[in-house]
């Protein structure tokens, strides 16, 4: 199963990815694998892009994800990435990284049918 982990950036780059990376680590002990697209701003520090570019690429990248992890605050972007969410069938869970893992969601019934736990 492979998590993609939406929220706030452009308010504050650093700080934003700092809280998505925490995200991750949450993720990754409970068994999961996930995508942090705010790890972008590194490539974006050397060969700058529109923001428009990055939602392009990162959509890309979240149609071949399970399940989309909208994590708390404001964000324009995330809040595309979640409506295309809709538009694709892909899950939405919104909550923090905590909520999810002990939600113990049962994601075969939101069609994910890759439940894979514990590789890393």
């Amino acid at each position: 199963m492979l998590i993609y982990i939406a929220g706030p950036y452009r308010s504050d780059p650093v700080g934003n990815t700092r809280k998505a990376i925490d995200a991750w680590k949450v993720l990754k002990d409970a068994g999961y694998t996930s995508h942090v697209p705010h790890l972008s701003f590194q490539i974006d520090l050397i060969y700058p892009q529109t923001p428009e570019f990055w939602l392009d690429y990162d959509l890309v990248i979240l149609e071949k994800c399970d399940l989309l992890l909208r994590v708390p605050g404001f964000s324009l972007g995330a809040d595309d990435e979640v409506r295309f969410c809709e538009a694709h069938d892909i899950p939405v869970f919104c909550g923090t990284a905590e909520q999810f893992v002990k939600a113990d969601i049962d994601l075969e019934r939101f069609g994910v049918k890759r439940i894979e736990r514990g590789r890393f």
